[in-house]
């Protein structure tokens, strides 16, 4: 608890947003059609203090040409996602330029949920700070147990870097022990 108190009191001048900035090169859409191109489809989650966030959601589609009609042969039925929560400054759209990791989970047969917290890209919201990325990610989770049917134990939430703590937070204050 001493070190979550800590990560609330400093995390608002650690994480750097970089949000704000023009795109002047089409960088980021070149990366977007990266994803898309695993089968990526944008979405937009809405956090309960209502922001919108930016996120995008790659369903795995290993098994479903595998097994095709057989698919209860499968002996990975239950569905697994990961989300993946990114790091300082960072936006999901830079695994569009290196898929490799995108396309690892794929074949492990996990859909991957990514997103750009408050303040970053698309997403609502000026500056990130660890209770807003805790919402975002709150958020994030919601999405996959409601909206795309996946059950809790089968969510696997991903943080990088400073965002690993903030992610630690969220499931630690969720209840989540998984």
């Amino acid at each position: 608890d001493y070190m979550f108190g800590l990560l609330n009191r400093v995390a608002g001048r650690i994480i750097v947003p970089s949000s704000n900035f023009r795109d002047p090169y089409g960088q980021i859409e070149y990366a977007k059609s990266g994803l898309r191109k695993c089968g990526g489809k944008e979405i937009t989650l809405k956090t309960k203090d209502s922001y919108k966030i930016d996120a995008m959601v790659i369903k795995s589609n290993i098994f479903q040409r595998l097994f095709g009609k057989f698919r209860y042969l499968n002996p990975f039925r239950n569905r697994k996602i990961l989300i993946y929560v990114p790091g300082n400054a960072e936006r999901y759209e830079h695994y569009g330029e290196n898929l490799g990791f995108i396309k690892k989970m794929q074949l492990l047969g996990h859909d991957v949920l990514l997103f750009n917290y408050r303040g970053v890209s698309k997403s609502g919201g000026r500056f990130p700070t660890s209770y807003g990325i805790v919402n975002d990610l709150n958020a994030a989770i919601d999405y996959a147990k409601d909206k795309l049917k996946f059950k809790e134990e089968n969510i696997t939430v991903l943080g990088r870097s400073l965002c690993g703590a903030v992610a630690i937070k969220a499931l630690k204050a969720r209840g989540d022990n998984k």
